[in-house]
């Protein structure tokens, strides 16, 4: 369901089910009869408030069941139960944006996001960059920063140790990272995911994004080349199929790629029994133990500020997943926001 007239045409929702969600989606509180048009409007409001006693009261049980649960389930598994309302509502507020007729409008860069990153080194000059390079600590003195030691490779493979002396330094990584460099310490849970890309001879979808609701090893299949056309990928047909993991105890995760393949293939023959696994060329798997934050309630929290003055030492700064600005969903433009902010406050001092 991608437009909003396919999901107000979805069968098992009554016509109340459709109005109540509806109302939702229009930012229009209608509980007690008397519509209100700001209910929604501060997304920390709903902060503490689980995300299925949200839905139940703001759309109706049957809306809940055979909606969103499952998309629940998908999401976030055994940590469902944990999620904060705001998220839910963040999500549903932003996908309210999309056109009426055409649903919601995507773009994606001509040549891939390297094309991003090309652009940023050259503003910031590839000589002012090193790659291949790790950070593994931050020294400071009377709680000022004074320096960072660094590990590369030489031209012969042979590991490196380097110190700079630097004036400020900002952490833009997962919080584990800038608890090992700093020893600041921070309470937010991440999923895992395990990610597959699959070429085929043929077409499996009809549309581009597909959330499964259905029981499947996976949650979501994305067909890429619904997307961007088949061509600039030598005529192969991908498809992503993507799975959360809550915890590395879970049986994906500890799968090897052949298993995963099966399991991938399987699940896929079960959903569409036309589908033939001969027309499948190649199966690449990957997997991040730390993909997204778990929005669960009391998230705000535990976001990690800006500014690390006060935690750590003058001119520490954090921009990584674990800001404000990945709040209430993750997105390349809240990473974009978090830099902008870090930035003003460096500019600022």
């Amino acid at each position: 369901m991608d437009k909003p007239w396919e999901i107000f045409s979805f069968p098992y929702w009554n016509l109340y089910d459709k109005f109540r969600l509806g109302m939702l989606t229009l930012d229009i509180d209608v509980r007690g009869g008397i519509p209100k048009f700001d209910t929604y409007e501060q997304l920390s409001d709903f902060e503490d408030v689980p995300v299925e006693e949200f839905a139940r009261e703001h759309t109706t049980p049957n809306v809940y069941e055979t909606f969103f649960e499952p998309l629940l389930d998908a999401k976030f598994g055994s940590r469902k139960d944990d999620v904060s309302a705001a998220w839910l509502l963040g999500r549903i507020k932003f996908r309210g944006e999309r056109d009426m007729l055409r649903g919601e409008i995507l773009g994606y860069l001509d040549g891939g996001f390297g094309r991003l990153l090309d652009a940023l080194i050259n503003a910031v000059g590839r000589e002012n960059i090193e790659s291949n390079t790790r950070v593994t600590d931050i020294q400071t003195v009377d709680n000022e920063v004074t320096g960072l030691t660094a590990e590369r490779e030489n031209e012969t493979g042979e590991s490196v140790t380097e110190s700079h002396n630097v004036d400020s330094v900002v952490v833009a990584t997962m919080p584990n990272v800038l608890e090992d460099l700093t020893g600041y310490s921070c309470d937010i849970d991440f999923q895992g995911t395990v990610c597959s890309v699959i070429s085929m001879e043929e077409s499996l979808l009809e549309t581009y994004w597909l959330n499964i609701a259905d029981d499947a090893p996976f949650g979501a299949l994305i067909e890429h080349t619904n997307f961007i056309e088949k061509e600039r990928y030598g005529g192969e047909h991908l498809l992503y199929v993507a799975r959360y993991i809550q915890s590395p105890e879970e049986e994906v995760w500890q799968q090897t790629d052949d298993e995963i393949r099966e399991t991938w293939l399987s699940g896929i023959e079960s959903l569409f029994p036309e589908f033939d696994r001969d027309s499948v060329n190649w199966v690449r798997t990957a997997r991040n133990p730390r993909t997204a934050p778990v929005y669960e309630r009391g998230y705000l929290d535990m976001v990690v500020p800006y500014d690390l003055g006060d935690e750590v030492a003058d001119e520490v700064y954090y921009a990584g997943m674990a800001s404000s600005a990945q709040y209430p969903e993750r997105s390349l433009n809240g990473g974009i926001v978090a830099g902008s902010e870090v930035a003003d406050r460096i500019v600022d001092k």
